[in-house]
């Protein structure tokens, strides 16, 4: 269940060409990391399946700041990595 400020969350990074997709579960993988990829148009964040609704809810936000960072100066040299066509950006939140 999504709470209020988590779907405004959502709509702040959908708004701006995203989408949220869940990430295969691996038992390695940290829930409070995701993945951003983006382009000039669209973007996509990976969450960890296991991610609650607050690690969840900063990781999107996060992700939204970085995305109209990437929009309009480019990818920095603060993890954006040339994936294909796409950048991609690793985001964790912490503890």
């Amino acid at each position: 269940m999504t709470t209020l400020t988590q779907r405004s969350a959502i709509d702040d990074f959908t708004a701006l060409g995203g989408s949220l997709q869940i990430a295969e579960r691996d038992p390695r993988a940290d829930p409070r990391t995701a993945v951003l990829s983006a382009d000039g148009k669209h973007a996509e964040l990976a969450l960890h399946p296991d991610a609650d609704g607050r690690v969840a809810e900063a990781l999107i936000k996060t992700a939204t700041t970085r995305l109209l960072w990437f929009r309009a100066l480019g990818p920095d040299r603060d993890g954006w990595r040339r994936a294909r066509r796409r950048w991609r950006l690793s985001i964790s939140v912490a503890r």
